[in-house]
């Protein structure tokens, strides 16, 4: 038995036939499927590579956040003591 239906004759009105539609080769094929998973892979590989430098800031921006605190905190006791002392600071003087 065939299993393939028999061709399909396209005519148009002037009762001219129509090309078949063309194939694309298994070089185009071949060509299609390897620049379909070249761009999966370089997008895979740009979003690992963010992932990567926001995981390489987090610890800049706890040791950025650690050092504003601590110059906070130093400016806050220096602004403290100069108004409690007067213009030298201390208590007595």
């Amino acid at each position: 038995m065939q299993d393939n239906p028999p061709p399909t004759l396209d005519m148009t009105p002037d009762g001219e036939f129509r090309a078949a539609p063309a194939r694309l080769g298994w070089g185009m094929r071949v060509f299609l499927v390897a620049f379909s998973v070249s761009l999966v892979t370089g997008l895979i590989a740009v979003v690992v590579l963010s992932l990567y430098v926001a995981l390489l800031l987090i610890p800049l921006a706890i040791g950025l956040t650690a050092c504003a605190y601590v110059a906070q905190r130093w400016r806050a006791w220096r602004a403290g003591a100069a108004s409690v002392g007067g213009e030298h600071g201390g208590f007595g003087a």
